[in-house]
């Protein structure tokens, strides 16, 4: 309900915007509209065999920190690479549960 209201004061302080034609307030507010809130954390935090499919390529060793760190710096670059060339899931989750944005 708090998020509701919030976007709702947000949409109507684009009136009071001089600087702003009406064809950028309107896509201001559709923008605004379009926001999803997510609270808390995403489902899948909870599916073991959507974690197992995400991290298959992680295999940490506890004897070598290093490697292990840069196993972790390379498997979240190529994510984000291979994430070019799909198409944008706008039902994925792309900040931990303590981000606020």
């Amino acid at each position: 309900e708090m998020i509701v209201q919030m976007r709702e004061v947000f949409i109507q302080t684009l009136d009071d915007l001089s600087w702003m034609d009406k064809e950028t307030r309107g896509k201001a507010e559709d923008k605004a509209r379009a926001i999803k809130e997510r609270i808390g954390y995403s489902d899948n935090i909870n599916d073991n065999a959507y974690l197992d499919k995400e991290y298959k390529d992680l295999n940490y060793d506890v004897e070598k920190y290093f490697e292990n760190f840069l196993q972790n710096l390379k498997f979240g670059q190529m994510r984000r690479l291979k994430k070019l060339r799909e198409k944008v899931n706008k039902e994925e989750w792309i900040t931990g549960a303590a981000i606020v944005n």
